[in-house]
């Protein structure tokens, strides 16, 4: 079986725009990146989460980018805390999963894939009330890749969980 497709949904780099840094209220939500991309850094240089050499910090990393992308929500409403949430829920799902703990990973994949699911209603609602919906199609399209990758991710943690006889 492949599981490639899900494991690589969140396995490349976070960007900042020069403007987002200039941002009020953006504090929490740097650190999250930074977090993010040290944690991707820290698995290798290609994201397979299944090869980690050092899973502890590699955890530790995407937990404080969890963490801080939480406390940016508290702040303010920016999506892409909410992007950052589900990317760090997915990469620590992973070292579960490379771990042999699928059932830990699942559950860490669907929190992701709630907060997708909830993601996916707004902008659904948004769609109804807008008057160009078509403003929202690039959203749409990337939250359905990204649960169509955490589907993949859940489907094959409950795989190999079934192997186990711990089938959640």
């Amino acid at each position: 079986l492949q599981y490639d497709e899900g494991v690589n949904t969140f396995a490349n780099p976070l960007m900042m725009a020069p403007e987002f840094l200039l941002s009020p209220n953006t504090k929490a939500l740097i650190e999250a990146i930074i977090y993010f991309n040290l944690g991707l850094a820290s698995a290798g240089t290609t994201v397979t989460m299944l090869q980690c050499e050092d899973e502890d910090s590699t955890n530790q990393f995407f937990q404080k980018s969890l963490d801080c992308s939480i406390s940016a929500d508290q702040i303010s409403t920016i999506p892409s805390s909410l992007f950052l949430r589900v990317a760090a829920l997915h990469n620590i799902g992973h070292i579960y999963f490379s771990g042999g703990q699928y059932a830990h990973a699942i559950d860490l994949y669907s929190l992701a894939l709630e907060i997708l699911l909830q993601r996916m209603q707004l902008l659904h609602c948004s769609t109804k009330n807008s008057v160009s919906p078509s403003s929202l199609q690039d959203s749409i399209r990337d939250i359905l890749l990204y649960t169509a990758g955490t589907y993949n991710c859940i489907a094959m943690a409950r795989y190999y969980a079934q192997d186990q006889h711990t089938y959640p």
